[in-house]
């Protein structure tokens, strides 16, 4: 779960880069979708494998923090190559290999020269189907997660943000992560409880592929079945977020000795397939989540000089919906902050945006949106995103409508229905004044 993060806004000419973007999609023998894109012109092609529900929901209770040490052990050598061979290999095949988890998933990007494609997809097949997971690298990885997790525990975002989520999820919810029960699990985390939970989360079931680049729809196909035909079945899971939030309303203080307090707030959202997705987009955008341009940070850090950074944004994920926010600012000044977020919430929920802001908002997205599309690894965590969430493969030529379309008297609606100053829930983490 992450507020949203907004570029500086581009020039006028990026927004052509959209116009050249066909995609297309094919579907492989064991029944996975595949959205591609081609582009002859290039030297490169990258590709992206999202193994849904994988992620650190599906970590065993008592050992929190699994997945998060697999992820870290599979570039760690695999087949015949221990790690520095391995490592070593996708040096001289020219592939950039990379592996990531989040609450929901796994995922896994890859990109090489349009010439070393099958010797890619032969070095990610021995990584996620024979890791070596030696004694080694196991340690190795123990102590580099073990620091991480410590440094962790010393960052006054990383508690808020923790403590938050416990907070509107509740202690026991997959979503909530506690590091000192990750920390005492890394020591009982043991080799046949990696290769255990890659079986059992590295499947074809729930699995999302993307691709971009100078390759062929045939070539693609051919090396995708054969890589993935090596993964074992799974199961098939679908599941529909909620939007309930425990502690509404409620103001939560973590103490700490910080010079300046971290003030994380979260409030109930909608889902992403929800009618009203674009014209709330819009509205957290112009009141919180387009810095520079929205009316928190023109308030509490423009005119009042109170925070240095405040970002506001739309968490959908598989099991949970809402909106989160986080600023910082001194001791002295938490509630005052805190009660100007609350009356900017009223006040627009009561009275919409104006023209303008709406018509700005609108501006910021339809050009800011082509960036997205600058870069094959941009472009296929662009159409991994949106197969993640149930969306066409033509939305990047639909989704400029989609938010154009949207006026002021729907964002006054929207307003009115979504935002209650009095469920707004407030985390901080700082000293007590």
């Amino acid at each position: 779960m992450a507020s949203q993060a907004y570029a500086s806004m581009p020039t006028k000419t990026a927004r052509a880069s959209t116009a050249t973007i066909d995609v297309k999609d094919f579907t492989l023998k064991d029944g996975q979708v595949v959205w591609f894109t081609t582009d002859p012109e290039l030297d490169v092609v990258t590709i992206a494998l999202c193994f849904q529900y994988a992620g650190a929901r599906s970590d065993p209770k008592d050992k929190p923090g699994l997945g998060a040490f697999l992820v870290a052990m599979l570039d760690e050598g695999a087949g015949p190559y221990d790690s520095q061979a391995f490592k070593k290999k996708l040096i001289e095949k020219n592939v950039n290999f990379s592996i990531s988890i989040n609450q929901d998933d796994i995922t896994v990007l890859f990109k090489t020269t349009s010439s070393n494609v099958s010797e890619a997809f032969n070095l990610i097949k021995l990584a996620l189907t024979e890791p070596c997971f030696t004694n080694d690298a196991h340690a190795r990885t123990q102590k580099q997660l073990t620091a991480s997790l410590m440094q962790s525990m010393h960052k006054p975002e990383a508690i808020a943000r923790e403590k938050i989520i416990a907070a509107i999820l509740g202690d026991d919810h997959v979503y909530t992560k506690n590091t000192e029960k990750q920390l005492a699990a890394l020591t009982s985390i043991t080799k046949t409880d990696l290769e255990t939970h890659l079986k059992q989360h590295i499947t074809q079931a729930n699995l999302k592929i993307a691709a971009a680049g100078n390759i062929t729809e045939d070539t693609l196909k051919k090396n995708l079945e054969d890589l993935i035909s090596a993964f074992p079945k799974g199961k098939k899971i679908t599941q529909i977020p909620n939007d309930k939030l425990l502690n509404s309303g409620k103001i939560i203080h973590v103490e700490m000795n910080v010079p300046q307090a971290t003030i994380m707030f979260a409030h109930p959202g909608i889902t992403r397939n929800d009618p009203d997705f674009y014209a709330t987009h819009l509205l957290l955008q112009a009141l919180g989540g387009n810095v520079f341009e929205s009316r928190l940070w023109k308030d509490i850090r423009e005119k009042r000089g109170l925070a240095y950074h405040l970002s506001l944004g739309l968490f959908s994920q598989k099991l949970q919906c809402g909106i989160l926010g986080v600023t910082g600012t001194k001791t002295t000044s938490v509630q005052e902050v805190i009660k100007l977020i609350k009356e900017h919430w009223k006040n627009v929920a009561e009275n919409g945006l104006t023209p303008e802001e709406l018509k700005l908002q609108k501006q910021f997205l339809n050009e800011s949106y082509p960036l997205d599309f600058t870069k094959t690894s941009r472009i296929v965590r662009a159409l991994l995103s949106y197969q993640n969430e149930n969306l066409s493969k033509d939305y990047i030529y639909e989704r400029e409508a989609l938010f154009n379309q949207v006026t002021v008297d729907d964002i006054k609606r929207v307003a009115k229905r979504l935002l209650k100053e009095n469920e707004l829930t407030f985390l901080i983490v700082g000293k007590k004044e």
